[in-house]
């Protein structure tokens, strides 16, 4: 296999079945099989309960962090500003290729594992919403730049008091990197956005009750204390008797700091104790000697004037980044992140309401948690409770269904006839009691050959997620077994000649047929799938088809779109019912730019003139047919409402009074023409009805039609046979 992929100049980590497919003798493209496979298999580990799943799980996390995605990256819209590719990120590489035709991976359950808990605005929205002067591409900047170093939400800029913002240096000790040269400019401007602000700090505010509540002189007291600061693991200081570390300690929840001045074997240190200065700015912590406070021990301190105090190894830890303030010894300035969370604010509970408690018996349950449309719901329930005033459980029902593959149905999306009487089956399971004996006869054999063949699969031992992924219309076949084994029905399938006079099954063909007494929309709750957590949708709707077959149809109708496009094969497809007259033509590019390009503009206008007639000039239809992810989705400048193009631009409300100018300019300088024309009797002779004709059909050249939604000018020429 390594053999042939070389050959074939294939990555070395794609899937073997790319090879295995059996698409080969037909010579298929390998490039087709290869995505084909590679959606496929992603979305197989993603769903199984291995060490694989966890890994990709993992890579798509780091990629969410990265891109600064707070919520699950799997259901996130593509942007042209998020990169195609990641580096060493193969698992987020085939989800954005995935992206690019139309493909996402949603989870068919909530699930909380990929949402990133920030608390306070988030680097993109507080960017955008605190400097709208900014270029788009400046702000991208900041958030990409940002989120390569951890950072997502705005509160991480400041220090853990949410007094001052931390600084680039301490943001590289975090991200453990070296902090040469300048602070960036993204950085600085970020910090500047920070600053502004006023009301982050009301962000970190939150009570904190003090150690004895029973004291009058200890109040409550409300202190600001960031969460979302960034935390760096300290280090302890080390056994070696040699080093002097600069430590830090909490001491009744108030911060102090000092240098260890000696180390004993019992792990109790004797620390010399440096006060903090009031003046700090710049977010950083300058200190000193401290001189005597109530810190002071003076078991320790015999001699000296200054602090001393003794404190357990265990509850320090080590400053990593300090130096000198102007040469004097007894200051020094603090450039690290410190911080104390020792006491946790008080939590607000919300006050317990009863209130009623509505229960509902389990097959009523079982349609609700089935189906999402409302009115589906209600009526299948009256069928529940109208067959349960007539039957029994212990009786035998005969059920006949039928389908109809029609314009205006009740079951939506990939429609067939197969999906239509496996949509009536459903139906008639979910208004069967628990325990119901019951034979539903059906004209489908497909039908039932789908129940019956994704039934003996999964309990034969199969891999289940590739059984669901090798099925069509799964999510109903999911739904019908799920019913099966929950009401513990006694259900036979009989197959029943369709149009052979049999009275149940003639009666549910009229009944499918006519669509005045059609049910309503039939919608099946994602999260009844057996088996599967995560499902491919494709634009928006879940793929219920063989996967891998549908990937490949998608990939061949690319492929053939992309051929018809190709600049060789273009003229075999388009109409070419408009042929170009070659004098006319030939006669306005001499009048534009003469025998000879002897400017470059002359040239430009040529070349221009030159792509307009061969419909290669890259205007915004052409471009969307080259790069649909980039133009496919462009809202109009005038309106920003509807998607731009040929058509809008003539339909589009803002451009009504231009058209109208364009067209009464357009009639002045015909009006004026024929004028000039007339004149020239020499050269042209004319009766007068001719001309009452001439002047009347440049009169009717723009007529003004009012459609239903629109009052714009549709300009359209009325030809004149001229016998």
């Amino acid at each position: 296999m390594k053999v042939i992929k070389h050959k074939a100049r294939l990555p070395a980590n794609c899937h073997d079945n790319i090879l295995l497919h059996s698409a080969q003798g037909k010579l298929k493209n390998l490039w087709r099989n290869q995505l084909a496979a590679q959606i496929t298999e992603f979305l197989v580990a993603l769903n199984s309960q291995t060490k694989q799943a966890d890994i990709l799980k993992m890579r798509l996390k780091k990629a969410q962090l990265t891109l600064n995605i707070t919520s699950c990256i799997l259901t996130n819209d593509s942007d042209v500003t998020v990169p195609n590719k990641i580096l060493n990120n193969h698992t987020y590489n085939v989800v954005s290729k995935a992206h690019d035709y139309f493909f996402k991976f949603h989870p068919l359950t909530e699930n909380e594992e990929w949402n990133i808990q920030i608390i306070g605005p988030s680097v993109r929205d507080f960017v955008y919403e605190q400097a709208p002067k900014l270029v788009k591409k400046d702000k991208e900047l900041i958030i990409r730049k940002a989120a390569t170093l951890s950072i997502y939400g705005v509160l991480q800029l400041l220090n853990y008091d949410a007094s001052n913002t931390i600084t680039w240096q301490q943001i590289c000790d975090f991200n453990k990197r070296q902090a040469r040269g300048r602070t960036l400019k993204w950085f600085t401007i970020l910090l500047g956005l920070v600053q502004q602000s006023t009301q982050l700090k009301d962000l970190c505010k939150i009570s904190v009750e003090s150690l004895n509540p029973g004291s009058e002189s200890e109040r409550d007291r409300e202190t600001s204390i960031n969460i979302q600061a960034i935390k760096v693991t300290k280090e302890t200081p080390s056994t070696d008797g040699r080093k002097k570390e600069f430590v830090y300690t909490q001491q009744d929840h108030t911060l102090v700091i000092g240098q260890i001045n000696k180390k004993n074997w019992s792990g109790r240190y004797s620390i010399q104790h440096w006060a903090i200065k009031k003046g700090d700015d710049n977010g950083v912590i300058v200190i000193q000697r401290c001189n005597g406070c109530a810190l002071n021990d003076k078991r320790v301190n015999k001699e000296s004037h200054n602090c001393y105090f003794n404190k357990e190894c265990s509850d320090l830890a080590c400053i990593n980044r300090i130096s000198n303030c102007q040469n004097n010894s007894n200051t020094k300035i603090i450039k690290d992140i410190i911080e104390i969370r020792n006491h946790q604010g008080r939590q607000h509970i919300p006050e317990w309401i009863p209130g009623p408690i509505q229960i509902h018996d389990y097959d009523t349950a079982l349609i609700q948690n089935t189906l999402l449309n409302k009115e589906s719901v209600t009526q299948h329930i009256v069928l529940l409770h109208h067959l349960r005033l007539l039957f029994s459980p212990s009786d035998m029902i005969n059920i006949y269904t039928d389908g109809s593959l029609t314009t205006c149905s009740s079951i939506t999306e990939w429609p067939s006839s197969t999906r239509a009487e496996l949509g009536a089956i459903l139906s008639a399971i979910l208004v069967l009691q628990t325990g119901q004996r019951v034979k539903i006869f059906t004209d489908s054999q497909a039908a039932i050959d789908s129940i019956n063949y994704i039934n003996t699969s999964l309990t034969n031992g199969k891999n289940k997620i590739r059984v669901w992924c090798k099925s069509n219309n799964y999510s109903i076949v999911s739904s019908i077994i799920n019913l099966i084994d929950s009401k513990h029905l006694e259900l036979k399938l009989i197959k029943v000649k369709g149009h052979s006079g049999v009275k149940g099954n003639e009666e549910a063909d009229r009944v499918a047929k006519n669509d005045k007494e059609k049910l309503t929309c039939i919608t099946i709750n994602d999260s009844q799938q057996k088996d599967l957590k995560y499902d491919l949708y494709w634009d928006g709707k879940r793929v219920d088809r063989h996967i891998r077959k549908f990937i490949d149809n998608l990939c061949e109708s690319a492929l053939e779109a992309a051929w018809s496009l190709n600049r060789a094969n273009r003229t075999i497809l388009q109409d070419t019912t408009y042929t170009i007259e070659e004098k006319v033509t030939w006669a306005l590019f001499k009048k534009n730019t003469g025998f000879n390009c002897t400017s470059s503009s002359v040239n430009n206008r040529f070349i221009k003139h030159l792509k307009l007639t061969n419909n290669l000039l890259p205007t915004l239809e052409i471009m969307k047919e080259r790069r649909y992810d980039l133009y496919g989705d462009v809202k109009c400048r005038m309106c920003l409402e509807e998607n731009e193009d040929d058509d809008h631009i003539i339909y589009c409300q803002q451009l009504k009074d231009k058209w109208l100018m364009v067209a009464n300019n357009t009639r002045h300088e015909c009006d004026q023409m024929l004028k000039d024309l007339l004149s020239q009797e020499n050269h042209l002779q004319l009766n007068q009805e001719d001309i009452q004709q001439l002047m009347s059909w440049n009169r009717n050249f723009f007529v003004h039609i009012t459609g239903p939604n629109q009052e714009l000018p549709i300009p359209f020429i009325h030809l004149i046979d001229l016998h």
